[in-house]
């Protein structure tokens, strides 16, 4: 089951991406032309009945990362929900050059954007995707300034992460390959701890991908 939504994600994102994209930039256009034609602000409430918004999560590719397989591997790693929490995005606002599904220890972080968690990284051409131990992009990017040095401080703590962990069995400690040009793609490269990577051509079994889930649990 696992195999075949991700298979089918990645056969019908390519395709659907642009058409979610080119609906939300017609919704801005739109809103924006309404807000001036009455004399709004995003605040007042005529605006905010009015506006036009797009539920990306009703799209039915969309919905495989964000509900379908989020829930699959939930039930399939016999995860607890007392313990751990799954979260699929392909964006928020916008969508991300990066689609992901995060596996996060409610212990260390119940949140994308802080502490370190396990996540499941989609390369923007989707080519493939990485298991990743990795880290939440946001914390460095608001507390350094400028991106630079927020980029040298997650990397720094990578590097630091790697040396105590040491070694994870099938997983590689070099850096990740994204294809993207973001800077969260970025972040998500220097954030990395270690990592496997799936070919969406030569993916393996569903039994595969929860035993590298659970090896990093």
């Amino acid at each position: 089951m696992i195999v075949s939504l991700l298979q089918k994600f990645s056969n019908n994102w390519p395709t659907v991406k642009p058409e979610l994209q080119r609906t939300m930039q017609e919704n801005r256009e739109w809103n924006s032309q309404f807000r001036t034609n009455n004399n709004l602000s995003t605040k007042d409430k005529e605006y905010k009945k009015n506006k036009k918004t797009l539920q990306v999560s009703k799209n039915e590719t969309a919905a495989i990362l964000l509900k379908e397989l989020p829930d699959e591997i939930f039930s399939r790693a016999a995860l607890l929900e007392s313990e751990y929490k799954i979260e699929g995005s392909v964006g928020k606002g916008e969508i991300s050059e990066i689609p992901w599904i995060c596996v996060l220890d409610k212990d260390i972080t119940q949140s994308a954007q802080t502490g370190f968690y396990i996540v499941y990284l989609m390369r923007s051409d989707l080519s493939g995707f990485y298991l990743s131990l990795n880290q939440g992009w946001t914390q460095y990017e608001k507390k350094f300034k400028p991106k630079s040095s927020a980029k040298i401080e997650i990397e720094k703590t990578a590097a630091k992460l790697k040396k105590t962990l040491k070694t994870v069995a099938g997983f590689s400690f070099s850096r990740i390959d994204l294809k993207g040009n973001s800077d969260l793609a970025k972040g998500y490269e220097l954030g990395n701890v270690c990592s496997v990577f799936y070919d969406f051509n030569d993916l393996p079994n569903s039994k595969t991908f929860i035993n590298d889930l659970q090896k990093l649990i």
